[in-house]
C-alpha cells in the first residue's frame, strides 16, 4: 500500500494514484500475478478503487521530507 500511496501524494489529486504493475513485479523480484492478487485484494476490500485511494476520501496525501532525510506519507484531513 505504501507505494500506492506515495504514487497518490506525488500526483495530488484526490487518491488518483499510476503504476506499472509489471514494473513493480520485477522491482520486486515477484510474479506479476501475486502484485495483481494483492492490487485486486486492495480493491475488492475498499482500499482503492479505479486508480483511486479510497480509504479516506477526506484526507489528502503528501510528501514530506524530514531532517533525517527520509520521506514520509502524510495524510491531511479536509473536515470530512
Amino acid at each position: 500500500m505504501g507505494v500506492i500511496l506515495e504514487s497518490a501524494a506525488e500526483i495530488n489529486d484526490g487518491g488518483k494514484y499510476e503504476l506499472d504493475w509489471a514494473e513493480l513485479a520485477y522491482f520486486l523480484h515477484t510474479d506479476l500475478g501475486d502484485i495483481e492478487a494483492v492490487a485486486d485484494a486492495l480493491e475488492s476490500i475498499g482500499r482503492t478503487a479505479g486508480g483511486v485511494v479510497r480509504s479516506g476520501a477526506h484526507v489528502s496525501f503528501s510528501l514530506t521530507d524530514r531532517p533525517n532525510g527520509r520521506r514520509v506519507i502524510v495524510g491531511v484531513s479536509k473536515g470530512g
